[in-house]
């Protein structure tokens, strides 16, 4: 088996990066890589003897594609250019997950969103990210809900995120680009590092992105589109390897396991064509 798109508690997933590749390896996968989002410190702070497969290095990059926040998978890269870059921006922003709150709880005090400040009780520990934090706030003002394009939105984090949050048809979307990288020199980093770049779960963005694959790809080099996802119909999955196939682009795929913080999403019970990751097999150690 095979799952590139894992989460450590690098980003927002329970585990550890040693605790993920004792998972892995339980689970017998042959090829397995950990993705955190804007962050490569998995990849200093595990122990590698744990996983006896290929371990194909990765991360999730967050950026702006027509108007909506998405997410690039760089694989195979070399995780040092990648840390100084995060360190780079770092140095402008020292907290991005405060610098992000801000921005979300500012732009919503415009619409006229009812919501307490936002530093008055954030735990990163309990809360996990700004994002669900002001989920939470949202729920908390029943005055909020005439904000959402779908009320039933403000029940599910993920639904939130990619139908209010991140969607530029919706009240309550906030325009992420002050905070993110440049598509493009986020392609061009990963190529930098001697990495391959993909879209990821496309079917979580509006038709904007969903509707312009092929436009997207050329326009910012993608190497490949994650193909293969958890949420993904059959239909939906066989599309997108067409796609691939038809235009010379790779095939990449994984869970997005986040452990005991998805618990419904799995790792490793994907099933995936092997033959559509040969280039992952050229790139992992």
């Amino acid at each position: 088996m095979i799952d590139l798109h894992n989460h450590s508690t690098y980003s927002d997933g329970s585990l550890t990066p040693t605790q993920l590749l004792e998972l892995a390896e339980q689970k017998r996968l042959r090829l397995f890589s950990i993705s955190d989002h804007n962050a490569v410190g998995a990849y200093s702070d595990m122990e590698r003897s744990k996983f006896s497969g290929k371990l194909l290095t990765g991360c999730e990059f967050s950026t702006m594609v027509n108007h909506q926040n998405v997410e690039i998978l760089g694989y195979g890269i070399d995780p040092a250019p990648v840390a100084e870059f995060f360190a780079e921006r770092r140095k402008r922003c020292p907290d991005p997950i405060r610098a992000e709150l801000h921005h979300i709880y500012e732009t919503y005090k415009k619409l006229g969103v009812q919501l307490d400040w936002p530093e008055a009780d954030f735990d990163r520990q309990k809360h996990i990210s700004a994002k669900r934090y002001v989920l939470y706030q949202l729920r908390e003002f029943e005055e909020n809900y005439r904000f959402f394009l779908d009320p039933e939105n403000r029940h599910e984090v993920l639904r939130y995120y990619r139908r209010e949050l991140y969607n530029p048809e919706s009240p309550l979307y906030v325009d992420y680009s002050p905070l993110t990288a440049d598509p493009k020199a986020i392609v061009e980093l990963i190529h930098a590092a001697g990495g391959k770049a993909f879209l990821a779960h496309c079917y979580q963005y509006t038709p904007a992105v969903t509707d312009h694959l092929l436009e997207i790809a050329e326009a910012i080099g993608l190497d490949g589109i994650e193909c293969y996802y958890t949420s993904f119909t059959k239909e939906q999955t066989a599309y997108l390897i067409d796609l691939c196939q038809k235009n010379g682009l790779l095939i990449s795929g994984g869970s997005d396991f986040h452990g005991a913080l998805r618990p419904e999403t799995q790792m490793g019970t994907l099933p995936m064509d092997p033959s559509h990751f040969q280039w992952a097999e050229e790139l992992a150690n």
